[in-house]
């Protein structure tokens, strides 16, 4: 684990982004650059990934079949909104682009509010056709929230096509992917940019049956992945035991801040935490003139803030900032 306490923003501790803390070791990113000086920069890469993918599916005791790689999960989620043939419905609040690519291809989307403790609420009488996609984030962002399992199966058992969004999924205890087994309307996307701390390369990939992931191989474009996100996806696997360290170190630094500040936080799943606040603007603009950017929301999350986990450092600097200004509340 190299530890970075800044970032491109300079002295400020910028805890806004759900990214890790922590960059690539030097060894594995000394491994990566001999692999780079090797490579064909004038050669295409794999056209359908199929190296990068054998090797996700051999990390996921997988078959290559049951798997896609896209460029970020993002690219995943906007193939599989597209080609929804009834509405997208998505419970609220949650990830953003849900709502960006369902406007984005003009699918009715039909919003269904988590209840009061942030729990999913998503129920068979709200799926009216099984042409209809129904998108789970869990844990959820920006919550921290996941679905229990038995509510889970109660949405696949309707038939209708489900989209897990597992991309917080290292930071639980949760892992859902043996229902694909059972389950040939279960798609689950997962990223390289949360816990593997790989948000600069894009990239992401989908489990599923392999009827299901049969169909969306066909629409992924050839290339989709560029060959250096391909070497660096690679090595990463190769070294896990690395990503095992830090995703350990995250999550107990979640847990000192959820301790810190129980009477604000909702308990959370993931590698950041919700709070809530009387006056979040001042809480918000307090620790920002403190150095440490957080991400302020409106609407119905207008009273809470979300603090991404840091490294031991910022995470410290975080806690004795914000124990200092609540005692001005």
């Amino acid at each position: 684990m190299d530890i970075d306490y800044k970032n491109n923003s300079g002295d400020l501790i910028c805890l806004d982004k759900n990214e890790s803390p922590y960059n690539l070791p030097a060894k594995i990113r000394e491994e990566i650059s001999l692999k780079i000086l090797n490579t064909k920069f004038n050669r295409y890469p794999d056209f359908n990934s199929e190296n990068v993918i054998s090797k996700i599916a051999n990390f996921e005791k997988l078959q290559p079949e049951n798997i896609n790689i896209g460029n970020g999960s993002d690219e995943l989620l906007d193939l599989i909104i597209l080609n929804t043939k009834g509405k997208v419905i998505i419970n609220t609040p949650t990830f953003g682009m849900y709502e960006f690519f369902a406007k984005k291809h003009g699918k009715q989307l039909k919003k269904i509010p988590l209840n009061e403790n942030f729990q999913f609420q998503i129920n068979k009488k709200d799926i009216n056709s099984k042409d209809d996609l129904v998108i789970i984030c869990s844990p959820n962002n920006p919550t921290g929230t996941e679905i229990q399992e038995d509510r889970l199966i109660e949405i696949l058992d309707t038939g209708v096509n489900v989209l897990l969004d597992e991309a917080y999924y290292s930071f639980s205890d949760k892992d859902y992917k043996f229902l694909i087994k059972e389950y040939n309307n279960l798609i689950i996307t997962r990223t390289f940019s949360k816990a593997f701390g790989l948000a600069a390369i894009r990239a992401g990939y989908s489990i599923s049956s392999i009827k299901y992931s049969l169909e969306i191989r066909k629409l992924v474009s050839p290339f989709s992945l560029n060959k250096l996100s391909e070497i660096v996806i690679e090595k990463i696997l190769e070294n896990y035991e690395e990503i095992e360290k830090s995703t350990e170190e995250i999550k107990k630094n979640r847990d000192r801040i959820y301790a810190n500040f129980k009477k604000y936080s909702i308990e959370s799943k993931t590698n950041f935490v919700l709070l809530k606040f009387e006056d979040a603007d001042f809480v918000y603009n307090q620790l920002f003139s403190e150095g440490i950017v957080t991400r302020k929301y409106n609407e119905e999350l207008e009273q809470f803030i979300r603090v991404t986990v840091g490294n031991e450092y910022e995470t410290k600097t975080f806690i004795k900032a914000l124990s200092n200004i609540l005692k001005k509340l």
